[in-house]
């Protein structure tokens, strides 16, 4: 069974690299592989450099 989880980040945050690690760890520790993630876009943030270049790197 495949895992479903939903992301909504908050309005006008600027992700960095930090959040994201702190993301990739909240993920791997709670939720069990395989998963699939939901991002909603409900609202408009953005990510700096480092964290776009970081963020589909969940190991």
């Amino acid at each position: 069974m495949t895992l479903i989880a939903e992301v909504i980040i908050n309005e006008h945050v600027e992700m960095t690299l930090t959040m994201v690690k702190q993301y990739h760890e909240f993920l791997l520790s709670h939720l069990v592989s395989p998963f699939s993630l939901l991002i909603n876009k409900v609202n408009a943030y953005t990510y700096d450099f480092d964290a776009q270049v970081n963020l589909a790197t969940l190991k």
